[in-house]
């Protein structure tokens, strides 16, 4: 149902010619299709949501777009140097961001999370462990108690798997 809907509201904004409209839309149906396990069609949604973001020169679309890009290659797992490519670029644009942006460092440490993931997944533990690091020093700036204690779990976890105990 979601998905029929989604495809219609986005050839609707197609036709008016609205492309913030088609670019939600393409991100609301890459979101579904993730849900859906078809990771094929949520990167091509991506892909085109990226593609607008950055036509229209918003960067904070740019970002989430290159984010769920990130995402969704980590998800369709055969890839994950996709994944770790669109997340160093949201990265980079984080970086390019003033450090008293509370949503951009809440962002980075985000980003920061995911590199994690993706090298953890990829066997790269002291990769993971170093995002991880970082990750948890920006979820320290920010205050967010309950991301510190993710992020120290999952680098207990790849010391573990590293077998330092």
């Amino acid at each position: 149902d979601a998905v029929l809907h989604y495809q219609a509201g986005l050839a609707l904004r197609v036709e008016l010619g609205d492309l913030g409209g088609e670019s939600d839309c393409h991100k609301s149906l890459g979101t579904a299709f993730i849900r859906l396990h078809n990771t094929t069609k949520a990167i091509a949604s991506f892909e085109r949501c990226l593609q607008i973001q950055s036509q229209l020169s918003n960067n904070k679309g740019v970002v989430d777009a290159l984010i769920s890009l990130g995402l969704a290659h980590f998800k369709a797992g055969h890839n994950l140097q996709a994944s770790v490519e669109r997340l160093e670029q949201a990265l980079y644009l984080f970086k390019q961001l003033p450090p008293e942006d509370a949503a951009a460092s809440s962002g980075r440490a985000v980003c920061l999370d995911h590199l994690g993931n993706v090298y953890s997944k990829m066997g790269k533990a002291e990769m993971a462990v170093a995002h991880y690091s970082k990750s948890l020093l920006a979820k320290r700036d920010i205050k967010d108690t309950t991301g510190e204690a993710r992020c120290l779990v999952r680098i207990g976890l790849e010391y573990l798997s590293l077998s330092r105990l």
